[in-house]
């Protein structure tokens, strides 16, 4: 099973907005949290338009919508809210958490929060309720999910261990 993405919304006046009841991926069971929402799937991407034969760059880069697939929790009302009523999220968190086996190729002891992307004035482009054929067995489990994209003013990526970081601005967004 892969790595888990946490996500912590702040809606337009900064506010954190409530999650699923998750347990802190470092394992502390007195960190339970009901801020953050598990994100189970997410697409991404930042390209640079290109002459097909020469290679060249031909345009400024372009910052693709940002989708997330999480499950319906207590935030999902708050998105199809920022949609009907235009306003944007502050600032989103996405939190990349691996065990520390996958890290350091170690026994595990834990969890380590590595990588966060943060977004800023960030606002919805779509909510997308997602349910699996329930007749089908292979779905039998499968909870409520909801698809939303995002398109953000400002990006930023760190790398926790060594501080390494960059960050960005989508010129589209901004004005």
């Amino acid at each position: 099973m892969a790595n888990p993405i946490y996500a912590v919304f702040k809606d337009n006046t900064g506010a954190v907005l409530p999650g699923q009841i998750v347990e802190n991926p470092d394992k502390d069971r007195s960190k339970r949290t009901d801020v953050a929402v598990e994100v189970v799937a997410m697409d991404h991407e930042i390209y640079l338009p290109t002459d097909e034969f020469s290679g060249k760059i031909n345009s400024k880069r372009k910052h693709g919508e940002l989708e997330l697939l999480v499950e319906q929790d207590p935030v999902t009302p708050y998105f199809y809210k920022s949609i009907a009523e235009h306003w944007k999220f502050q600032n989103i968190e996405l939190e990349f958490w691996s065990s520390d086996k996958a890290i350091h190729g170690q026994a595990t002891v834990g969890n380590t929060l590595f990588f966060t992307v943060s977004l800023e004035r960030a606002s919805l482009t779509f909510v997308k309720p997602v349910l699996e054929d329930i007749k089908r067995k292979e779905y039998e489990l499968y909870p409520h999910f909801v698809k939303i994209g995002l398109k953000y003013e400002y990006i930023k990526w760190l790398h926790h261990d060594g501080a390494i970081f960059g960050e960005d601005r989508d010129l589209t967004m901004v004005g």
